[in-house]
């Protein structure tokens, strides 16, 4: 019998007792949250063949032991078939290993790693390499297309995978927190300074310590002129980024965990006439967060932003010319639904209180003598009380934290930081 049919009647077998298992009711326990489209109903081929998906050309070769360790790799060759650069690498393709848990292969992780780079892949081209994971071995693989948001599953020549539920592909050093960078379940400071993205990191107290530049990890060469924390809009557990340049094009830049950026994409254009930027929580129950803005004619405007694109376009306010700055802690006031936040000319902090339509309901005065303030903004819970806090940075640079108590209330202002000079917006 060759490696194959081992392979085969090994998983023919493991799969016949995981379906008695679940036919007497032990795998009956429900996810945390709801599941992605499951192996049969997605588009998928099997171990050793090769086959044309999309704009696709995949071929995958069984997973292989690596000497005596719980080493296993697996090759692949990978072709654009389109007419647009496409991004391929470890970080598109995932690995199951049992029910639900599934991860994205990390190609910093110290181990056995082959070729596969990271990269846009140019169109009519092919790239090989091995990819490569420790523990158990894979039961069956995904591909993740960076254009069309799909997944191709990459599975064993038996008529049982389906048995095999995949949970969202998690990353490497992802803690699931909002605004944590680094992994440590703390929320970490972003910066743009120079067209470089600045990562701090949060410790006990809190204090910030430099983390390096962010932008040298990013896939694409770009002046940038804000940048803004995503909720994981992915679901692999890392805070994602949205990003716009000069010409007024926004990106959203996907991150894997630990500062590592993953794919981009462009979801919208026109936006240069925005001077006020905020991406808020899911407000309207929609599944996908908020982008407010103020317009050219000084109108609060709110969009819907997905993994595809930004869409649904409504003007929420008017006569905008007094704010200077607008930020969100999320449900500052206790209702349940993300708050805005915004500073006035004359130094006033206001809260707005917006329903499940994204529209304002109400205002509140939060707060007085931001006139003293560049810039303020909320990176996330910096103080592990679940609740994320605010940060600004003063006319004499120095750099202070307010944590958020809760029903619109803020503790006392604490330094955190001196000589933040230069940056032109923080997240």
């Amino acid at each position: 019998m060759n490696t194959t049919h081992r392979r085969v009647a090994r998983r023919i077998a493991t799969l016949s007792i995981a379906a008695g298992m679940a036919a007497a009711g032990a795998l009956t326990s429900t996810p945390a949250q709801a599941l992605p489209p499951q192996p049969g109903s997605v588009p998928h081929i099997n171990f050793g063949d090769t086959r044309d998906v999309g704009l696709v050309r995949l071929h995958v070769d069984y997973p292989t032991q690596v000497g005596d360790a719980s080493i296993y790799e697996t090759k692949v060759k990978i072709c654009n078939l389109g007419t647009e650069k496409r991004w391929v690498g470890p970080d598109t393709f995932s690995y199951t290993v049992a029910n639900y848990d599934t991860r994205f292969y990390n190609p910093h992780g110290g181990y056995i790693y082959k070729g596969l780079a990271n990269r846009w892949l140019a169109p009519g081209t092919c790239a090989t390499g091995s990819l490569v994971n420790t523990g158990k071995e894979p039961a069956q693989l995904a591909f993740y297309d960076n254009w069309t948001n799909k997944r191709v599953d990459i599975l064993p020549a038996t008529e049982w995978e389906a048995i095999f539920k995949v949970g969202y592909a998690k990353s490497d050093g992802a803690s699931g927190y909002h605004g944590d960078v680094t992994g440590d379940k703390r929320a970490d400071i972003i910066g743009l300074k120079s067209n470089s993205l600045i990562t701090y990191q949060t410790n006990t107290g809190p204090m910030l310590v430099t983390q390096g530049v962010l932008k040298h990890n990013l896939p694409y060469p770009t002046t940038m002129n804000f940048v803004a924390k995503l909720p994981d809009i992915d679901k692999n557990g890392a805070t994602d980024l949205l990003i716009r340049d000069t010409h007024g094009t926004m990106f959203l830049q996907k991150m894997m965990g630990r500062g590592r950026a993953g794919d981009s994409r462009i979801v919208g254009q026109g936006f240069q006439g925005n001077s006020l930027m905020l991406v808020v929580d899911d407000v309207t129950g929609d599944g996908w967060p908020e982008l407010f803005g103020r317009n050219s004619r000084n109108q609060l405007v709110r969009y819907t932003l997905s993994p595809t694109g930004i869409r649904n376009t409504t003007v929420v306010g008017w006569n905008w010319q007094g704010v200077n700055r607008i930020l969100s802690v999320g449900d500052f006031s206790g209702d349940g639904i993300p708050d805005l936040l915004a500073t006035t000319t004359d130094g006033r902090l206001m809260r707005y209180t917006l329903n499940r339509s994204g529209a304002i309901t109400s205002t509140r005065q939060v707060g007085h003598g931001w006139n003293q303030m560049k810039l303020a903004f909320s990176p996330g819970d910096m103080n592990q009380d679940g609740r994320r806090d605010m940060v600004g940075i003063g006319n004499d640079a120095k750099l202070y934290f307010y944590a958020n108590l809760g029903a619109s209330r803020w503790g006392t202002k604490k330094q955190i930081g001196h000589g933040w000079t230069g940056f032109e917006t923080i997240a």
